[in-house]
């Protein structure tokens, strides 16, 4: 009979095949505990065979299932615990890891700036989902009269890298522009003050069911979530080029049909909603 170790091993190359994802996970702390836990249901395993022969009788394996079902369970919730974040990097499909200013290929930063000057939009709380490497929508703050206070999120090591180097050569510029590395799918209400305008330029097109699996939100419950943080009458502003519009459009039209947010009067690439 397979030791229960080697079982587990089997279920886990089945259930989860052999990925560079995969491979991250076998970190030391996951198989340590996965054999420290295997080895307790084996050291059982061997003592009911002795116990059987001592007997001759032959020992009922299968009490051991629900044995061996609990250290599945258990084994799971470490490979949960041991995933590692998606996040934006070199790995990633456009090989790069991080997002260049082009208002040619993505001009939603560079409109959003100008929706915010054509309004003359100034001291307000703003949250930015998605910074680029340029910082175009935060470092546009510095040297305004009445500047707006930006808290924006990156899942790229590199834009937060440059981020630090940013804010250490300009230092003012942190009193507007703070900016958290984190996967967005991970906030909550509890850490977010209000906002009088939040951007969601890329809602749907970073959330996976399996490499998101550890995080609490998906798309749709983010957009319910930064409704619920807005002001009243604050903003949501969709892009309307992103690549996942077809997804994240029925999510807005879908809040504009609860009577959560209406839709106000659009700009260049940007979907305006007001919250009502």
């Amino acid at each position: 009979m397979a030791s229960l170790i080697e079982r587990y091993h089997q279920w886990r190359r089945r259930t989860f095949p052999a990925s560079k994802e995969d491979v991250a996970w076998r970190h030391d702390f996951l198989n340590a505990r996965l054999d420290s836990l295997g080895a307790r249901f084996d050291s059982v395993d061997r003592r009911l065979n002795e116990i059987g022969g001592s007997l001759n009788v032959t020992p009922d394996h299968t009490r051991l299932e629900p044995l061996f079902e609990s250290l599945r369970r258990r084994a799971q919730t470490l490979i949960d615990g041991g995933q590692r974040m998606n996040y934006y990097s070199s790995e990633s499909p456009d090989g790069l890891g991080y997002w260049p200013l082009s208002e040619e290929e993505c001009p939603c930063d560079v409109h959003f700036r100008e929706y915010l000057a054509s309004r003359d939009i100034g001291g307000k709380s703003i949250f930015h989902f998605g910074t680029g490497a340029h910082h175009f929508v935060g470092a546009g703050e510095l040297g305004r009269g009445n500047p707006n206070y930006v808290l924006a999120v990156t899942a790229s090591p590199k834009e937060h890298a440059d981020y630090i180097d940013l804010i250490i050569r300009s230092p003012r510029l942190a009193r507007f522009y703070k900016v958290i590395f984190t996967d967005i799918y991970t906030l909550d209400g509890a850490s977010l003050p209000a906002f009088d305008i939040v951007t969601l330029f890329h809602l749907c097109e970073y959330w996976d069911p399996v490499k998101s699996a550890y995080a609490p939100l998906d798309d749709r419950k983010l957009l319910g979530l930064m409704i619920e943080k807005l002001k009243p009458g604050g903003q949501i502003i969709a892009y309307t080029r992103s690549r996942s519009w077809d997804k994240a459009w029925p999510l807005f039209e879908a809040a504009v049909a609860a009577k959560a947010l209406r839709a106000a009067e659009p700009f260049k690439t940007l979907n305006v909603y007001a919250k009502v």
